[in-house]
């Protein structure tokens, strides 16, 4: 009963949202709702529903796990996806990264271009001493992938 209250509560308050991001629009106001694809069960409904109401979705992602249901639909349902990278070889991305692999980094960045081609990418970089010498191959390692602006 408990978690059939909250999850009430949870989808009013994305149409409540919603609706007011798309009055918003209407006076020329651009308007996102970003979300967080992984940490939401009914992510699938709460994207339909924005994209009802005209709404612009964007996120932001490590690419470490994307679900599977979330990539048929990242192309033509998302506006950017802000991903963080912070290394350009794997000994720098795994030292700031502990715990996600460099390889699999990498592979969600190659299956992110194959299936979402046209889908605003933006790298996020936090400039430290572990990787300031490498900030040019991250820059590199964007323009390789289709990322279009890199966020130091």
């Amino acid at each position: 009963m408990q978690l059939w209250i909250i999850r009430l509560f949870f989808t009013f308050t994305v149409h409540n949202k919603a609706e007011k991001l798309r009055q918003e629009q209407e006076k020329q106001t651009p308007a996102y709702f970003s979300l967080n694809p992984c940490a939401t069960y009914d992510i699938i409904k709460i994207i339909d529903t924005l994209v009802g109401y005209d709404i612009q979705i964007g996120t932001n992602t490590n690419l470490s796990y994307i679900p599977e249901k979330m990539w048929d639909i990242l192309e033509h349902n998302f506006r950017f996806l802000n991903i963080s990278c912070d290394g350009a070889t794997k000994n720098t991305y795994e030292l700031i990264r502990r715990g996600l692999s460099y390889s699999k980094f990498i592979a969600n960045l190659e299956r992110l271009n194959r299936l979402a081609p046209n889908l605003k990418k933006n790298f996020d970089c936090v400039v430290m001493k572990q990787n300031i010498k490498e900030l040019p191959l991250i820059v590199e390692l964007a323009s390789q992938y289709g990322v279009s602006c890199v966020k130091f």
